[in-house]
C-alpha cells in the first residue's frame, strides 16, 4: 500500500474497527497513470518534432556547404541558394560564392534559383565538415524562352 492509498486518523473518529479495513485503489492510482501516460506522449511528439525540425540535427553536430555558382557562359552569378525542406538558405556573392552552414547530415538537396530557373544538387553533408560542391553551373536549355547572360536569342 503507497502512502496516498493509507488511511487518514480522521477516517476512524471512534478507534479502529474491528474488522480490517479493505482499501480498493481509487482515483489517485488512475489519475498517476493518465499523468505518466501523457508526460511520455508528450516527451514522445518533442522528439518527433525536433527530428522533422532539423533540431536535433543541430544538438547533435550539423556541416557545411560551399560552392560557386555560375550562369550559361560561365559568369559569376548572385544566385540563391537553399536546402530543401529547411529554412537554411543563402545569396551568393558577386563572384558567385555561397557558403551553407548548420546543414543536418546526411544526403540533402541543395537548390540554386536565379530568375526563375532552378538547379538541384544532392550533397551528401558530413558532419563537422564544409563540403565544396565546386561550380554549380546554369545550361543554355535552362533559359529557353527566357534570361540568358549570354545575349544569344534563347527559343
Amino acid at each position: 500500500m503507497t502512502m496516498d492509498e493509507s488511511p487518514l486518523l480522521s477516517d476512524f473518529p471512534n478507534g479502529l474497527p474491528d474488522e480490517a479495513v479493505s482499501f480498493k485503489p481509487g482515483r489517485k492510482n488512475t489519475a498517476w497513470k493518465i499523468i505518466i501516460v501523457l508526460i511520455i506522449a508528450s516527451f514522445s511528439l518533442g522528439i518527433i518534432n525536433l527530428i522533422q525540425s532539423g533540431s536535433l540535427a543541430i544538438l547533435t553536430g550539423t556541416g557545411a556547404v560551399v560552392g560557386v555558382v555560375r550562369d550559361d557562359v560561365g559568369k559569376p552569378i548572385p544566385a540563391e541558394v537553399f536546402v530543401y525542406q529547411t529554412q537554411i538558405a543563402t545569396q551568393a556573392n558577386g563572384d558567385g560564392q555561397f557558403i551553407l552552414e548548420n546543414i543536418p547530415p546526411g544526403e540533402q538537396v541543395v537548390i540554386v534559383t536565379f530568375r526563375n530557373i532552378g538547379r538541384e544538387y544532392v550533397v551528401n553533408v558530413i558532419q563537422h565538415e564544409t563540403v565544396n560542391i565546386g561550380e554549380l553551373r546554369f545550361h543554355p536549355e535552362d533559359f529557353l524562352g527566357g534570361w540568358s547572360q549570354s545575349g544569344l536569342p534563347t527559343q
